[in-house]
């Protein structure tokens, strides 16, 4: 029996149509990957063996962070009542 076009021309696992998870090794602690965030290819941690965060992404959170703790703290209004 034929299969689909779409089917084969899918990578993976022949004749199943799934995609392969990626899969590191213990000692592996970082990796280029496709960021959807930055829209490139950036490096990203890998934590147990399976992709983790984004390093450019973490790097700007960070640095968001840090501005944010930096704002003096608006004024507020005392109680009223």
């Amino acid at each position: 029996m034929d299969e689909p076009a779409e089917r084969r021309a899918r990578p993976g696992v022949e004749g199943t149509g799934r995609v392969m998870p990626e899969h590191f090794s213990k000692t592996t602690v970082q990796a280029k990957f496709w960021c959807a965030k930055c829209s490139g290819p950036t490096m990203h941690f890998v934590q147990d063996g399976r992709r983790g965060s984004c390093q450019e992404c973490l790097k700007k959170l960070e640095q968001l962070h840090l501005e944010k703790q930096s704002e003096p703290p608006k004024p507020t209004q005392g109680f009223l009542f």
